[in-house]
């Protein structure tokens, strides 16, 4: 079968034009949703309050151990929404960080952003293109293991929420930490603030022109 050629400029427009807007209204909802759970529940209140200055263990079965997993897992799941979002977002708009392709290809992808770029009129000093702030959660496995060998010997956390102002040490204590003061994500050495990527997402979809979907009305069958 002969070789279809790349594809048009505009197909592709219209396609990444829908796929940055999709990924720019899940961050916008995941954010709402962060900053609404971002307020811990009363049992948590009540807990923390009751525990000051103890080094308690609870079971695993405990009301209070139940509901701070459970406020984890939502915070986690919302901040990783937001990371894939703004992620899937800069590798469309500024797909290398290489300053020459290594190849045709490489370099298909260099133009189309670069034109994708001037045609919406994008800052090229975008928050999006910070390679660091993309990706703070990627390859999280491979970062994890250089961090565990670099902080051998001592106590480890792998997941935590809590400021950073007021206890710096959290940041060598803990591999993947949100502050929920600053809204800020470190993973190792990495990291990124979400407010920032929010702003610079809202700022990337109020340049695009507006969008029309198709829209499926159908349900699943299981669910008809």
């Amino acid at each position: 079968m002969p070789d279809a050629g790349p594809v048009p400029i505009d197909v592709e427009a219209t396609l990444l034009h829908r796929e940055i807007l999709f990924q720019a209204w899940t961050v916008e909802l995941a954010w709402k949703n962060l900053l609404a759970a971002l307020v811990p529940p009363p049992i948590l209140r009540e807990a923390h309050r009751a525990r000051i200055g103890t080094s308690t263990r609870e079971s695993m079965d405990s009301p209070a151990v139940q509901a701070l997993l459970q406020w984890q897992v939502q915070i986690w799941s919302l901040t990783r929404l937001m990371l894939s979002g703004g992620a899937t977002v800069s590798r469309i708009l500024w797909p290398l960080t290489r300053r020459d392709p290594r190849d045709a290809r490489e370099r298909a992808l260099v133009d189309r952003a670069a034109e994708l770029r001037r045609r919406w009129g994008l800052d090229p000093d975008s928050y999006l293109a910070d390679r660091d702030a993309r990706d703070v959660f990627e390859h999280v496995e491979e970062k994890l293991l250089e961090w565990l060998e670099e902080h051998e010997g001592q106590p480890v956390q792998g997941l935590a929420i809590g400021e950073v102002s007021t206890n710096p040490e959290l940041r060598a204590e803990c591999f993947r930490l949100l502050d929920p003061v600053t809204k800020i994500v470190y993973a190792g050495t990495k990291e990124c603030d979400l407010v920032r990527l929010f702003e610079a997402l809202r700022v990337v979809s109020e340049h695009l022109p507006p969008a029309v979907h198709r829209i499926d009305f159908d349900l699943p069958q299981a669910l008809g």
